[in-house]
């Protein structure tokens, strides 16, 4: 009797084959990277605003009017 013909070489699955990142992708760390860093500066200016809000309620509920500072008119044109 004659051999069965052998088997064609079957293709590798995805598991087994060693998946190479691309060159142009960047970094996986990147993109959270940035979005921590945006969340961090926009934190800040809010927690920098409502300070400044905080000192001028404190001002005004101790009763005093001069607040604010004044508006500088000297450079508008009459």
């Amino acid at each position: 009797m004659s051999e069965p013909p052998p088997k064609p070489a079957t293709k590798t699955t995805s598991r087994a084959r060693k998946i190479e990142p691309e060159e142009s992708s960047p970094p996986r760390w990147v993109l959270p990277a940035i979005m921590i860093s945006i969340l961090v500066v926009g934190g800040w200016f809010i927690i920098q605003n409502l300070a400044e809000t905080g000192k001028m309620e404190d001002c005004q509920m101790a009763g005093r009017h001069n607040c604010v500072p004044p508006i500088d008119t000297s450079n508008m044109g009459h």
